[in-house]
């Protein structure tokens, strides 16, 4: 009776259930992609001038990528020119835009290349020292990850016998010799990777200029952010502990940071970077945590002397305001990863034939969109259709609570449901029975 009465009703919480299993199931075997803790627009502008009397070759323009990792989803949105994405030797994509076969005397190309980020959040482990492997626990399989390959390989007979070595127990050692000695006879890789750190912070400043070899960096006793890493790397590969350069940009929404210019190159390179700096840091295998980060210059050099644990803990990638753009590993050979060697010759190459770049870097934090939110977030969706069934079943309910049934002059009740039908009628109106009429004496 109440199943006739309410059929209407039954029917919306029927097809609601079915909807809400549905959707549920849907999310089950497709899940949706994970919800970004930011999104960013990444511009990149090139410009390339000829300011010499002759015809200079150009053909392509080839400029880093940035790859999919774990915390990091990206997509190359568009690129004023026709282009390829390729691979270097590390695995990095690169975009290589086709450009003029040669650039005359006055002319200049642009490019302008459009990224778009997705960062994702990256929980920090807890390190201790008595939790930490020993070099044993390493896996044969990261071997290629402690070749003496450039930009890490140091000459065996350039030793550290420049003037602000002296009075220091390492004066006139070699980097191997300074890595033997840090390690001495520990086993224990986090305490080996703390010592190099406490070495580093100990003798080696921050001084911003063109990149330098691990060798230099240690004789000038002084390096910016991917020298210092460089350096680190260098000594842990000699130590036997798996290590790599990661480089990336860091978004600053600082007024302070929203213009910056200078140029490098010898004076052949312009930039304009709108909020964001470029950083570097060394990626070390410590055991049982796995690839961990070993930023030296993202705290103070007082704080690494002492807690040298905090290169480890306070690294900028674990914020998801950082976006990588190239791991430089050597596992593809000497000539992928010596990004040295080759700003060197670019620098050279411009120098000699009057070649002039500009570069603009704007990296803006966008918005996530409404939409994007709502169909990354399953329990939201479920709610919203729980909540929007719940009121339809209340609505359509009450509709038939209200609704009366006709009076029928000389009508029959039904003995099923209850409701009256016209006289004549032979099957209930209301519940599609038969009618059964008493007997008429």
């Amino acid at each position: 009776m109440w199943v006739s009465k309410y059929k209407r009703t039954t029917a919306a919480a029927t097809l609601s259930a079915i909807i809400i299993v549905a959707t549920l199931t849907y999310y089950l075997v497709f899940p949706p992609p994970r919800f970004p803790q930011a999104i960013f627009r990444y511009t990149e502008t090139i410009t390339i001038e000829n300011r010499g009397n002759s015809s200079v070759e150009l053909g392509k323009i080839s400029t880093d990528g940035f790859p999919n990792l774990e915390w990091q989803r990206v997509s190359l949105v568009d690129v004023s020119g026709r282009y390829t994405v390729s691979k270097d030797g590390d695995g990095n994509p690169i975009v290589i835009v086709e450009g003029p076969e040669t650039l005359k005397g006055g002319e200049s190309f642009t490019v302008t290349i459009v990224w778009k980020i997705e960062s994702f959040s990256r929980p920090i482990p807890t390190i201790s020292l008595t939790d930490a492997g020993d070099l044993k626990s390493i896996p044969d399989s990261l071997k290629n990850y402690t070749r003496m390959v450039a930009p890490w390989r140091s000459p065996s007979d350039v030793r550290l016998d420049t003037e602000v070595w002296e009075g220091t127990p390492y004066y006139n050692k070699t980097l191997r010799e300074v890595a033997s000695i840090l390690v001495g006879n520990e086993t224990n890789v986090l305490k080996i990777v703390l010592e190099d750190i406490k070495w580093i912070a100990t003798y080696i400043t921050y001084y911003s200029a063109s990149p330098t070899y691990p060798i230099e960096t240690a004789r000038n006793g002084t390096g910016d952010c991917d020298d210092q890493s460089n350096l680190l790397i260098a000594l842990l590969r000699m130590q036997g502990i798996p290590a790599f350069l990661m480089m990336g940009m860091i978004y600053l929404h600082q007024e302070e940071y929203a213009n910056r210019s200078g140029v490098t190159l010898g004076g052949h390179e312009y930039y304009e970077y709108h909020h964001v700096v470029g950083h570097g840091w060394a990626v070390v295998y410590i055991p049982p945590w796995g690839w961990l980060p070993c930023d030296l210059t993202s705290t103070r050099p007082s704080e690494l002397r002492s807690k040298p644990e905090k290169a480890i803990t306070g690294a900028v990638v674990w914020n998801p305001a950082t976006i990588i753009f190239r791991n430089a590993t050597g596992i593809g050979g000497a000539e992928a990863s010596d990004y040295i060697r080759s700003w060197r010759e670019i620098e050279a190459e411009a120098k000699k034939n009057n070649i002039y770049y500009k570069l603009i870097i704007d990296l803006e934090r966008i918005p996530i969109p409404e939409h994007e939110v709502i169909l990354r977030s399953p329990a939201l969706v479920i709610y919203s259709e729980i909540i929007s069934a719940i009121v339809l079943v209340i609505l359509v309910g009450a509709h038939e609570r209200m609704r009366k049934t006709p009076t029928y002059l000389g009508g029959v009740n039904c003995t099923y449901c209850g409701s009256e039908n016209p006289a004549d009628a032979v099957y209930c109106g209301w519940c599609g029975r038969r009618l059964i009429r008493e007997a008429t004496e």
